[in-house]
């Protein structure tokens, strides 16, 4: 046993993983959105879904925003930074 799993299962779940990088490698090269894993508390998935459902769109398309939104932001933060250091200077 390896954290509780059992050899042919960590076996299965190493086929799995290679599978995964195998399929990214051929999304990438197509130009296709790629899948991306991340771990979030229930309450917040609860939330995601009902935002999404009341949008009419997927959490995914959710994500996907979020995620574009912020970094959009970030980049302001960023140039607005700057801009107040040249005034400094």
């Amino acid at each position: 046993m390896i954290d509780g799993f059992t050899k042919q299962q960590v076996e299965a779940l190493r086929r799995l993983a290679d599978r995964e990088i195998e399929l990214t490698e051929v999304l990438q090269l197509s130009g296709q959105l790629l899948p991306m894993n991340f771990r979030l508390d229930s309450g917040l998935i609860e939330a995601m879904k009902a935002r999404a459902a009341t949008e009419g769109i997927t959490t995914s398309e959710l994500v996907r925003r979020a995620v574009a939104d912020y970094l959009a932001h970030a980049d302001q933060r960023k140039l607005e930074k700057q801009a107040a250091e040249l005034k400094r200077s």
